[in-house]
């Protein structure tokens, strides 16, 4: 970004997205070994797109360029650093103003760390418990996509807590009270969709944010086919550094 915002002042967002994909290539192909990788490569996408996130921002004019000092704090802030989710610059700034301490910042943590710890032992005992070996394929196939889902709401909850115990996550209604209401992912709408649509939208709260405002809208001038081909792209080369369909 810093390349970008002295040689090409208007496409930050431009350049710093295409030294994200490169670097995250190099990595996943030729620079590091891919079980060292596998343990960092969700680190490694949240830090991408706060970069990307902080780029398109600036070109836009809705922030303005933050020091070093804000940048890294932004970067490795501890409540996001490692599990995520992805916040905005402008969220981010909110832990300025953060309301502390109260019952609701309490309740919040704890139920959110209650659920991922519910959501991990599912996965992880209770998904092989109920459905055994000798049930037949489809039902096998339902329990490993099940304990699949159980793992991802696992890390969203959990980082639904991280997020909040840092003091973000947080918004005010129109009556001035303070509401801890960031989400993460929503079950529900993932296990009884009415359409994919829900499914793809409430399985990551954050990242469908990101790539439908930082990848769908700046690509769109191309072309509908193309903003969502790039928006696809976008995201598996995030998750998994090339072009798979996973088991939902």
């Amino acid at each position: 970004m810093v390349v970008g915002h002295s040689r090409f002042p208007h496409s930050r967002g431009v350049v710093s997205a295409t030294a994200c994909a490169v670097y995250l290539i190099l990595c996943e192909v030729f620079v590091v070994r891919a079980s060292d990788w596998h343990q960092v490569r969700g680190a490694q996408m949240i830090l991408a797109m706060k970069l990307i996130s902080v780029a398109f921002d600036a070109d836009q004019g809705t922030v303005k360029l933050p020091s070093l000092l804000e940048y890294t704090a932004y970067l490795y802030n501890v409540g996001t650093v490692i599990f995520g989710p992805w916040i905005s610059f402008r969220d981010y700034l909110n832990i300025c103003s953060s309301p502390g301490l109260s019952r609701g910042w309490l309740w919040t943590v704890i139920k959110s760390t209650g659920l991922a710890y519910c959501c991990l032992v599912t996965s992880a005992c209770f998904s092989q418990w109920l459905i055994p070996t000798y049930y037949g394929k489809w039902w096998i196939a339902y329990r490993d996509a099940q304990s699949f889902r159980m793992s991802h709401y696992f890390v969203c909850f959990f980082s639904q807590a991280t997020l909040a115990a840092s003091g973000l996550g947080w918004s005010k209604t129109a009556d001035g009270h303070v509401k801890w209401d960031a989400s993460v992912s929503r079950p529900y709408y993932i296990e009884l969709p009415r359409s994919l649509v829900e499914v793809v939208t409430y399985w990551n709260v954050p990242m469908h944010h990101w790539l439908k405002t930082y990848v769908f809208k700046t690509a769109r001038p191309l072309g509908n086919f193309a903003a969502v081909l790039l928006t696809y792209a976008a995201s598996s080369l995030l998750h998994v550094g090339g072009i798979y369909l996973f088991r939902v």
